[in-house]
Parts: C-alpha cells; sequence; structure tokens
C-alpha cells in the first residue's frame, strides 16, 4: 500500500468508515451508514464532473477563467493535423503554432494539454525545434496546449476546500551554487532530498561534473517538486496575502470545493493562475517538509469528512 493510500486508511479507521480497494487499486471506495463516496487517484468526491473535467484541460482552464475576469496565463489550443473534425478546423495546423510562436516574440511554451507533473512540457526559442516536438508529442497526445513564455520569478501553489486555504508554499525553482567540491547531482540532493537523476534531462557525465565555486546552474527552468525543484512556507506576508485573496477568489468563482491551485508571481509583482488541479497530490510535499505526512493527512481527513457531511 503506498503513502496515500495508506493516509486514507488511517483516516478510514479514526472515522469508522469502511475502505476498499477497486479498479487495480486506482479507485477507493468509502462506505459509511450506507453512503457511498468515490476516490480516483487522488481526487476527491467532492467537485462535479463537469469542474472536474475543465481542469483536466489547459486550454479549457484558460477559457473559463478569462470569461470569469480572473488573471490568468494565456493558452491556444492545437489538435493533431490528424483531426479533421469541424471544432478543431482553424486549430490543428502545424502553421498555427509557427504563427503563434513569431506573436509571441519567438519565446514560447509547448505543452501537452491534458499533462501533469510538467511532463510534456518544453520551452521553445527555435524555430527549427517546433516540428520535431509537435511530432513527437502528437504521436500519443490528442492535443497540446501553446503558451508565451513567462519570465517567473516564483510560483506558489494553495490548496483550497470549501473556500478556505488550507495550505500554501512557494516552490523553488531548482538553481544550484558551486562550492568547488560537490558535484551536480549532490547539490541537487541537498535542494531537494527526493530528487532522482533522470537521464532524459542531463547526461550522467554532467551530473557528475563538480561545479566552480560561486558557478550557478539551473537543473530546470520549470517549479515542478517532481522534476528537482524544492519549497518553503516561509512567504513574504504582502505576498502571501495576495496569492491566498487570488485563490480564494477563484475557488468562490468557479465552485470550486478541493483543488490545488498554482499560482505564478511575475518580476512585475503581477500574479496569474498557471493551473488548477482537482487531483490534490502531496507526494513530493510530504517527502520535502519535515511534517508534511502529518499536514498533508489533515487536510484529507477534512476533505473525507466533507465528502460524509461528518
Amino acid at each position: 500500500m503506498d503513502d496515500f493510500k495508506h493516509i486514507v486508511k488511517e483516516i478510514c479507521d479514526e472515522l469508522n468508515i469502511n475502505m476498499q480497494m477497486a479498479s487495480k487499486d486506482w479507485m477507493i471506495i468509502l462506505e459509511k451508514n450506507g453512503i457511498r463516496k468515490f476516490l480516483l487517484g487522488t481526487k476527491f468526491d467532492l467537485n462535479s464532473y463537469a469542474l472536474g473535467s475543465i481542469f483536466d484541460d489547459k486550454y479549457a482552464t484558460y477559457e473559463m477563467l478569462k470569461n470569469l475576469n480572473l488573471p490568468v496565463i494565456e493558452h491556444e489550443i492545437l489538435f493533431s493535423p490528424r483531426n479533421k473534425c469541424e471544432f478543431a478546423l482553424g486549430s490543428n495546423l502545424y502553421s498555427d503554432a509557427l504563427t503563434f510562436f513569431e506573436k509571441n516574440n519567438q519565446n514560447i511554451v509547448i505543452k501537452v494539454n491534458n499533462g501533469h507533473q510538467g511532463k510534456g512540457v518544453y520551452h521553445v526559442t527555435n524555430e527549427k525545434d517546433i516540428k520535431i516536438i509537435l511530432d513527437c508529442l502528437f504521436v500519443n497526445n490528442y492535443s497540446l496546449s501553446l503558451c508565451p513564455y513567462y519570465d517567473i520569478k516564483s510560483e506558489y501553489r494553495v490548496i483550497m476546500l470549501d473556500d478556505y486555504p488550507e495550505l500554501i508554499y512557494k516552490k523553488i525553482k531548482p538553481i544550484i551554487i558551486g562550492d568547488g567540491q560537490s558535484t551536480v547531482k549532490q547539490l541537487l540532493q541537498k535542494l531537494n532530498q527526493s530528487f532522482t537523476y533522470n537521464k532524459d534531462v542531463f547526461s550522467e557525465k554532467e551530473y557528475s561534473r563538480v561545479l566552480d565555486k560561486g558557478e550557478v546552474f539551473e537543473y530546470n527552468w520549470q517549479f515542478n517538486l517532481s522534476n528537482g525543484a524544492s519549497m518553503t512556507m516561509e512567504i513574504d506576508k504582502s505576498v502571501k496575502n495576495d496569492v491566498l485573496n487570488l485563490a480564494v477568489c477563484v475557488a468562490k468563482k468557479c465552485g470550486l470545493r478541493f483543488a490545488s491551485v498554482d499560482i505564478i508571481e511575475l518580476h512585475d509583482g503581477s500574479l496569474m493562475v498557471l493551473e488548477i488541479n482537482c487531483g490534490v497530490a502531496t507526494k513530493h510535499f510530504r517527502e520535502i517538509h519535515p511534517n508534511g505526512y502529518e499536514i498533508a493527512k489533515n487536510i484529507y481527513k477534512k476533505a473525507i469528512m466533507k465528502m460524509f457531511n461528518l
């Protein structure tokens, strides 16, 4: 039983809820007093199906938040050229990506439209790379999202439960500074103890290189904890309040019950929603924060209690 399922089992034992695993352990069935509720992955039985499906789609999320006059990073959808459906017409040509690339100063991000954990995300500044990336991603994906590249100062995650922010933390981009003795891999492990070697990012030779004292090395331009970034709960008070206010506003306007809201801060101080995840994952937070397990368990317990109106 993995860590998340172990947490749910502990909560169910404490609340006298019967717990059963199903669908190859992907689904959890909870029952109490004749009432059944479900967990699918890390999605809890609180948000509506339609709302959860919107947040699984980056372009739909953008359209929804834009419609609600909420600050959100721009997305444009691109369908596979093989898709000849009427809804895809005008958004299924590689030339559409090239037009978007030129419109945004030849500096864009291409990502899987329903992706997660920063997988299938590419920062593109060379026109020649666009076709290569699109060919690669369209092999297994129905649609992609195109975004302008934003020079992000900081990224924050807020876990919301019924309009209340249960947790906020700041993600720290995996940038390390050499000490003249440690390898890149050793410095990354100091930054994030859950860091694991990924041969698709850098070669073993690069990981084994000893950085000169004071040498700055950016392992990844993204802020994903699963991609080597770290986190802190120490956040400037004024920025923290602004981030929380935006997250609460998003939850209220969207009718969101339980989800994590990712918010970016640009260098001019403006805040924008990056994405919203109804699958409330805390795996890497639990690994990095010394009290991560108990913090996550407390949040999940509140969510389960709300599922059963306890």
